[in-house]
């Protein structure tokens, strides 16, 4: 007995002995409380959170800052009014705080503060009129780069997308747009565009190919001159000449 005894209590001191070697690998588990493992409810996740916008009246901002902020704030059903309230002028700053500075923040404020804030941006001729003249007032590349065509494509695309956002924008513009843009891009950009849409009828050149095509050669400057952000384009060979 008393061996077995003797038996238990080595057994016994040796498994306290290495619960006491793991008790510090159980505390240290940041990961595991922020993943959810693998089998279980996805909607137990936690995940970042996301931050509100900001809006300080830019015209070219409202869009944006409208979309999010109503998505996030304005849509929530079982957030208090109250405290929309408090986030809308928390993200608020410069001519749009003005905006809504009088109002007292009360519950039933909350909803008339909104109002005239989207009454205030929702001019569609002012935004119209903006994206297009974006577009228009488009500065030219300066000479065969990657930087410089990634400015374009992302400054047409954003304005197109805008125009599309507010009802404004047709297929009839798409030719007028490339004719446009095509008009700042550098002179091996705009002999390439020219090459691939030669014998095309005017209906089937479409404003997505183009983007396609300041895509495609935005990647193939980026994957043969690396990080160079700026080259001479007069000493550069037209990319579908080359190789003949």
């Amino acid at each position: 007995m008393e061996d077995h005894e003797e038996i238990c209590e080595s057994f016994i001191e040796a498994l306290n002995k290495a619960k006491a070697k793991l008790k510090p690998y159980k505390e240290i588990s940041p990961l595991s409380q922020q993943t959810t493992p693998m089998g279980s409810d996805m909607g137990h996740m936690k995940l970042p959170a996301i931050e509100l916008p900001t809006f300080n009246g830019d015209i070219d901002k409202w869009l944006h800052f409208r979309d999010m902020f109503s998505a996030l704030v304005h849509s929530k059903p079982n957030l208090p009014p109250i405290q929309k309230f408090h986030y809308l002028k928390s993200v608020l700053s410069g001519i749009a705080a003005e905006v809504i500075q009088f109002i007292e923040v009360t519950t039933d404020n909350y909803e008339i503060a909104w109002e005239l804030l989207t009454r205030r941006y929702r001019n569609n001729i002012q935004l119209v009129q903006f994206y297009y003249n974006a577009i228009l007032e488009l500065q030219f590349v300066r000479g065969e780069s990657f930087v410089e065509l990634q400015r374009v494509h992302d400054s047409v695309r954003k304005s197109v997308r805008a125009l599309q956002s507010l009802g404004r924008f047709s297929e009839s513009l798409e030719f007028w747009i490339i004719s446009i843009v095509c008009k700042r891009l550098d002179s091996n950009s705009r002999k390439d565009w020219q090459m691939l849409i030669n014998g095309k009828e005017i209906e089937e050149i479409k404003l997505d190919d183009f983007f396609e095509f300041l895509e495609n050669k935005i990647m193939a400057l980026k994957a043969a001159y690396g990080s160079e952000k700026k080259t001479d384009y007069k000493s550069r060979p037209n990319m579908y000449n080359m190789g003949k």
